[in-house]
């Protein structure tokens, strides 16, 4: 690692680098954090035309594509995975463009788009060609993140949304516009609607402003009245919000479906939940000590360092966005743990917890920034930077799949076995409901899927509970098939159609042509 970072110091040192105009200097970085996003997009893309639908899509499209948009919208049939905003794009796209997976998936990936140029918004004023490159690496380049801007969910969006408003956010304490205000906060409020576990991070967004509010008009000697008049949009927005959500969260509570979460502690269940989901694959475990250590260090250090900053008598602003940043993220925190105290409500894991990335990747640049201010600290902080950025990338390549995503990678077969079965069955056996086809419930939902929107009405539909009545099936979906299983199946005439090694899943010929015919 030494040498690569004496290399890349080297480089830093190059006059003419330095000598290099820092509108051009900008531009070059600019550059190369575009060319990143641009291979983003491409992955993210590929994978949203190419991988199988998973559980959550296909159950979403199953269960809410035929309700009105009223319905949706106000949860007449409560489903937590009924992420509004995701939802009306896959009925309106189903309806009117249609039903490929990068159709319906497509809102998602343009949410990435969006993620990408925020990130870029946010970064592109640092200073030095190599912080703006890490610092745009540190928020963008994370495997599990970016499953979320291939799939037919609300998280991409919300990560999209959210971004955009962490962006207006810094620009309104640097710049005091109300009109930053105003847009930071609907933004946070399309972040909530594309996803509800982000009323988390609208709880710390608006805590924050309240707060940016206060110490605004102190520094200013103003009155309680300029206060309450610069806070009019913030109590306007939460009112606002309130009134659109009050009825679906009523009827999500009230029908019990908060039933996706942690129950040991934010620590375990949220934090080191998604540091496990971010390292993405068992492969990659030997590796997570050293990237986690370096990501850990580097935080707990900016937070020593901003608290020694805003408690030195030298602490400068208290107007700095960095400060804002680390309130949103503890109040967001504080809040996930206080509904459980008192509501009994999960804490946020897995998916629902990547709120946490961008915010505590973008407290660690703006940190970074302030301490980089210091020559003494600087030079401590950069060789750490550099090498978090570097790792995250190998870790990146390292892990790098095409065939499926994390959260859901038991379904990533499910479109070949699908196109499988259709090859299999002969056309005099096409009969509307004739072959059963049997297999685990979790596959269920994106079987159902490919069924209809294949037109295989052929194929008799499967319920995903459905108590088995001892109906000897056409075909199996099985898994885990072992050599036994396939020596036993030689016995019976049974025909093993194909194997699927990234899911341990076969799909098996029950019974034969003459047999079906029966």
């Amino acid at each position: 690692m030494e040498p690569i970072f004496a290399e890349y110091e080297k480089t830093l040192r190059n006059p003419k680098l330095h000598n290099m105009n820092p509108t051009l200097s900008n531009r070059l970085s600019l550059f190369i954090c575009v060319m990143i996003g641009v291979f983003l997009m491409a992955f993210t893309g590929y994978k949203a035309y190419h991988i199988s639908l998973t559980f959550d899509e296909s159950a979403t499209w199953i269960d809410q594509m035929y309700h009105s948009f009223w319905d949706i919208v106000t949860y007449k049939f409560p489903n937590a995975s009924n992420h509004v905003f995701n939802t009306l794009y896959m009925k309106y796209c189903s309806a009117y463009i249609g039903n490929s997976e990068f159709e319906l998936r497509s809102l998602s990936w343009f949410s990435h788009l969006v993620y990408i140029f925020f990130s870029i918004k946010i970064v592109q004023n640092l200073k030095r060609v190599w912080f703006i490159i890490s610092a745009f690496i540190l928020l963008n380049v994370n495997p599990y993140l970016l499953d979320y801007f291939s799939l037919a969910r609300g998280y991409g969006l919300a990560m999209a949304m959210m971004m955009g408003s962490l962006y207006y956010l810094v620009q309104y304490i640097n710049n005091g516009r109300k009109w930053y205000q105003i847009l930071t906060l609907l933004f946070g409020i399309l972040a909530v609607l594309a996803n509800f576990s982000w009323l988390n991070f609208y709880l710390g967004l608006s805590g924050a402003v309240f707060v940016f509010h206060f110490f605004k008009t102190k520094e200013k000697n103003a009155s309680f009245v300029t206060f309450a008049r610069s806070a009019i949009p913030l109590f306007v927005a939460g009112i606002l919000l309130f009134c659109i959500i009050y009825l679906p969260l009523k009827r999500l509570q009230d029908t019990h479906q908060f039933f996706f979460g942690g129950k040991t502690g934010f620590w375990k269940d949220t934090i080191l939940q998604l540091v496990k989901d971010s390292l993405y694959t068992k492969p990659a475990e030997s590796f997570a000590p050293v990237l986690f250590a370096c990501i850990l260090i580097i935080f707990l250090s900016s937070v020593i360092f901003v608290f020694m900053k805003l408690f030195s008598g030298k602490s400068g602003n208290i107007l700095n966005p960095v400060y804002y940043i680390l309130l949103i993220l503890f109040i967001t925190g504080l809040s996930t743990e206080i509904q459980h105290l008192f509501l009994g409500t999960l804490f946020l894991t897995d998916r629902t917890a990547l709120m946490f990335f961008p915010l505590s990747s973008l407290f660690i640049i703006l940190a970074v920034s302030e301490i980089t201010e210091s020559t003494r600290m600087s030079r401590f902080v950069k060789p750490i930077l550099f090498i978090v950025s570097f790792l995250k990338v190998i870790h990146f390549l390292y892990v790098l799949n095409f065939n499926g995503v994390h959260d859901f990678y038991y379904d990533s077969s499910t479109k070949k076995m699908i196109k499988d079965l259709d090859k299999s069955v002969p056309q005099n056996l096409r009969k509307p409901n004739a072959i059963i086809l049997k297999e685990p419930w979790i596959f269920v939902p994106t079987t159902n899927f490919y069924l209809r929107t294949r037109n295989m009405n052929w194929v008799r539909p499967l319920e995903m509970f459905k108590k088995d009545d001892g109906t000897e099936p056409d075909y199996f979906y099985e898994v885990n098939v072992d050599a036994n299983d396939r020596a036993q199946y030689r016995r019976e005439h049974k025909t093993i159609i194909a194997d699927y090694p990234e899911t341990n899943t076969t799909l098996v010929k029950w019974k034969n042509n003459e047999t079906m015919r029966q």
